[in-house]
């Protein structure tokens, strides 16, 4: 009876821890602690991670991408992010880690891909415990300092002489002018930590002159003229009186003399 009971609570223990996990879909965004179940998984534009501080765990799960293209894992903007457990395959690249720090790869295989991490702005990650058969390079990294890489690949890049590759190495983290600050550095032992105001630039304003108004003369309408009309003068009909006075006088002046 005893082992009959033993072996039900089993059973309702393991369909209990099989219904937490969950399926790995396709261009999804994860924000949680999440497990996914012990599966094969097409996922040809693979999956994010959307938030800080949690856990993905997959359980040895397969993601698998197409004709390595697209990437399987992308952190961006991201921190304290664990992901562990995973078998990646067949992407142009497993994982992306961009603008993010203190993002834990562990216990993991990167099979088949063209690259298996790829990094841009990345700093004091940890990748542990790798195994990488990738066709063209275990990482790639751009601007990326302080990382801690243990791959079953040996690893002899110029990037190597700023990241741990494959070997145990103290940083000197706290170092001026490298545009990072850690949050174990401060404003007294690294520069980068100081908070500078950034000036924006603002178009100057073009300063407007008033506008004159012109103005402009009002010709009034010529009034017209209500003046009486001059009278012309008579005089001239004085003239011929005159002459004809004359003649006169002339004439009665010849008369007497003739008497």
């Amino acid at each position: 009876m005893r082992l009959a009971v033993f072996i039900l609570m089993m059973i309702l223990l393991a369909g209990l821890a099989s219904a937490q996990c969950s399926d790995a879909l396709d261009s999804m965004t994860i924000t949680e602690d999440t497990t996914f179940c012990s599966d094969t998984y097409d996922i040809p534009n693979g999956i994010k991670i959307g938030a800080d501080n949690i856990t993905i765990d997959c359980g040895t799960a397969v993601l698998r991408g197409i004709g390595q293209e697209g990437t399987g894992i992308t952190i961006e903007n991201r921190k304290n992010v664990l992901i562990k457990n995973c078998n990646i395959l067949t992407f142009h690249v497993a994982v992306y880690i961009k603008n993010s720090s203190f993002i834990t790869l562990e216990d993991s295989a990167l099979l088949k891909n063209r690259i298996g991490i790829r990094m841009l702005n990345a700093y004091e990650n940890n990748i542990i415990n790798i195994a990488d058969k990738s066709s063209q390079t275990p990482v790639s990294m751009i601007t990326s300092k302080f990382n801690k890489f243990d791959i079953n690949k040996p690893i002899e890049e110029e990037y190597c002489i700023s990241n741990a590759c494959n070997e145990k190495k103290e940083f000197e983290i706290c170092t001026d002018d490298d545009f990072y600050c850690s949050p174990k550095c401060s404003e007294e032992n690294d520069n980068d930590c100081i908070k500078k105001e950034i000036i924006k630039y603002e178009k100057p304003v073009e300063k407007k002159e008033p506008v004159k108004e012109e103005i402009k003369e009002v010709v009034k309408p010529e009034e017209p003229d209500i003046r009486a009309p001059e009278k012309k003068s008579r005089g001239w009909l004085l003239y011929p009186i005159v002459y004809i006075f004359a003649f006169l006088v002339i004439q009665f002046y010849e008369h007497v003399k003739k008497d």
